[in-house]
């Protein structure tokens, strides 16, 4: 079992290694072993205790509200994935040929996209943009020739 939803009004326990889920009219025992993920939908509540070993045990738990709209996640401990986003753009930052090779995909990438969207705007019929600068595509320098100006 990876994903574990509990319906509206359930109340979320621990009982040594398993999850309670208990409602109004029923209880259920439901093994920790095996659950990545619990998804809590509406109005439930969960004991501290619990999300202290979900955190421990790498399980997610994730509060949507009675529509399905997501309000909030807690994440386990060890596998934050802000956290480890935040570190490799720390390390990309401070890598000086890591940041020159994106900085050189990001200047490569726009002038095919000045051309595509230029193609695309001449395709349809409307008139393109009043351009002074065109980028040739033919050339795989992607050199920039002037060109001139429709006034």
């Amino acid at each position: 079992m990876d994903t574990v939803f509990i319906p509206r009004d359930a109340r979320l326990s621990r009982h040594e290694n398993a999850l309670v889920v208990t409602s109004d009219d029923s209880r259920k025992v439901i093994p920790l072993h095996g659950v990545k993920h619990v998804v809590c939908m509406g109005n439930g509540s969960i004991s501290i205790r619990l999300l202290k070993d979900m955190g421990r045990r790498g399980i997610r738990f994730t509060v949507l509200d009675a529509g399905g709209a997501f309000l909030g996640a807690f994440e386990p401990e060890d596998d934050t994935p802000s956290g480890r986003v935040r570190i490799g753009q720390a390390r990309l930052y401070l890598s000086d040929t890591d940041r020159l090779r994106i900085a050189r995909a990001i200047v490569t990438a726009r002038p095919n996209q000045c051309v595509d969207y230029c193609s695309a705007t001449s395709a349809t019929g409307r008139p393109a943009l009043n351009r002074r600068w065109m980028v040739s595509k033919e050339r795989s320098t992607q050199s920039v020739v002037q060109t001139p100006s429709r006034n």
